[in-house]
């Protein structure tokens, strides 16, 4: 485990700069506690809208319990003879620090840095070397992890990761997930009224034509042929006939 020094060096420092660093570790508490409380708030809020569900709790999983704190108030030891800073010496000063604002602090950070994995696990479940410490935000399946058609593309290491795959395996035989096309009925429109229709005039029948009655054509009587004129009654016809040298 690697440790901070500072222990070996607080006694080395310059008590002026003991004085200056002491209140400084005050003003988060008015210019970052604030924020991160917005903060909490707000992914909190993403998480729910995206559908997360059994959240930790802020006071119940991260705030130590009251009564689990060593010391109250009637028996809080204080640092009066080797601390030349005389609020050591008074127990609302440990009160205060050790039991409120130090506790509530380093939950609220905590706090975040949980909510901020969960969200990391969700939509970003690729391997980094640092992704073995988000076991506290564990989750059950990643956004990658629901959908057939996109946990085929995940690396080995990523789809069979436990922080947020629960064990499930890709399944490439699996159809993919269609969306359900909801039909939209149509607003009802107002009955309308049909339209009254013109009245129609019924056509008379026409009269039947009857037809003229046909007139049987009687057949022409055969014509007799001419028969030629005899020789006998030549001379008759030139005898009549007078001549012309003749005179009367």
């Amino acid at each position: 485990m690697q440790k901070v020094q500072i222990g070996c060096n607080h006694r080395k420092q310059p008590f002026w700069k003991v004085v200056v660093g002491v209140p400084l570790i005050y003003l988060p508490l008015f210019l970052t506690l604030p924020f991160v409380l917005v903060g909490i708030l707000l992914v909190k809020a993403h998480l729910s809208l995206v559908g997360g569900e059994n959240l930790k709790s802020y006071w119940i999983d991260f705030v130590p319990s009251w009564i689990t704190h060593r010391y109250t108030f009637k028996d809080q030891i204080v640092a009066d003879k080797n601390s030349r800073l005389i609020f050591t010496k008074q127990p609302w000063f440990w009160i205060f620090n050790c039991k409120l604002y130090c506790p509530l602090s380093v939950a609220a950070f905590r706090y975040m840095a949980y909510l901020v994995m969960i969200v990391e696990n969700w939509w970003c479940p690729f391997h980094h070397e640092k992704k073995c410490e988000y076991s506290e935000g564990a989750i059950d399946l990643s956004f990658w992890h629901i959908y057939p058609e996109e946990i085929v593309k995940l690396a080995d290491e990523d789809r069979d990761n436990p922080i947020w795959s629960d064990g499930v395996k890709a399944d490439t035989t699996v159809e993919p997930v269609t969306e359900a096309v909801v039909e939209v009925l149509p607003e009802q429109q107002p009955e309308q009224q049909p339209e009254p229709k013109a009245p129609t005039l019924e056509k008379q029948p026409e009269p039947e034509v009857q037809p003229e009655p046909k007139v049987e054509q009687q057949p022409e009587p055969e014509k007799q042929p001419e028969q030629p004129a005899s020789a006998e009654s030549a001379p008759e016809v030139l005898a009549d006939t007078p001549r012309g040298d003749e005179r009367p």
